[in-house]
């Protein structure tokens, strides 16, 4: 297994448990929240290799497209209706299979 160091974005919808008891559209709103980031992510050459409930966790090759990614989706992501938490970490992992797994994550 290979070592490398990469940048990972991490995301979560702000109060989605709530919204999930109380609104009947949020499988939607939740899918295009998933199609905006998956955009932003491929847009800036990085990797979503996990989703969790309603985040994703994504690897770039260079903390500056990690931002860049972040950042669009942050500007994109209000036409759904949701606020999303994000946050970058920069380390090594191993690549196994489809995951990254270390002290990093």
């Amino acid at each position: 297994m290979t070592v490398s160091t990469l940048t990972y974005l991490f995301t979560d919808i702000e109060g989605s448990t709530s919204q999930w008891e109380t609104r009947s559209d949020m499988p939607a709103r939740v899918e295009q929240h998933f199609a905006i980031l998956r955009e932003c992510v491929i847009a800036e050459r990085g990797e979503v290799f996990a989703t969790m409930g309603d985040g994703i966790a994504a690897a770039f090759s260079s903390a500056h497209a990690a931002v860049s990614a972040a950042v669009e989706a942050q500007r994109r992501l209000p036409a759904t209706g949701l606020r999303s938490r994000m946050g970058l970490h920069t380390g090594e992992a191993q690549r196994v299979g489809d995951d990254y797994r270390g002290r990093a994550l």
